[in-house]
């Protein structure tokens, strides 16, 4: 009878740490899918909208001459995407707690179709190394900022 113990004892042992090993990995599954969606989150985030008064009107845009003479390109082809909002109060928000930062920002709807997404941009960069230091000193801030092409 004694040697029936043992062996039942080490069945429950060993399903005892097959069952911490499986529940490991389901909370490290588990874990990994919400580090996912936490990033799909951020990058989907809605950028926030810019004071009108705060903002600079964007430069007009190059024509484009019938004689053969080349269009005219942006002195400073790099700006910062700090955010991009669905509702333009929550973008005209984001602007100001940016400004509270001293950071002017700008807010640039954007239609397609039937949406319309409310971009937050700041800076004009000449090059996009300038960029990326604006992009860097961003985000010490805690700001998510992205290099896009200036207007």
């Amino acid at each position: 009878m004694t040697k029936h113990t043992m062996i039942t004892f080490r069945l429950h042992r060993s399903g005892l740490i097959l069952l911490v090993i499986c529940a490991l990995i389901v909370a490290a599954l588990l874990f990994a899918a919400g580090w996912m969606g936490g990033m799909q989150y951020t990058s989907s985030r809605p950028a926030p909208v810019v004071a009108a008064a705060a903002a600079t009107p964007p430069p007009p845009p190059p024509v484009a001459a019938t004689t053969g003479v080349p269009i005219e390109t942006p002195s400073d082809p790099f700006a910062l995407r700090l955010g991009a909002f669905t509702a333009e109060d929550d973008a005209k928000a984001f602007v100001q707690s940016l400004a509270t930062r001293k950071i002017d920002a700008a807010i640039y709807p954007m239609t397609n179709g039937t949406a319309t997404v409310y971009i937050v941009r700041t800076g004009r960069y000449a090059t996009h190394e300038e960029a990326a230091a604006a992009a860097a000193a961003m985000g010490k801030q805690g700001l998510d900022a992205v290099i896009v092409a200036g207007e």
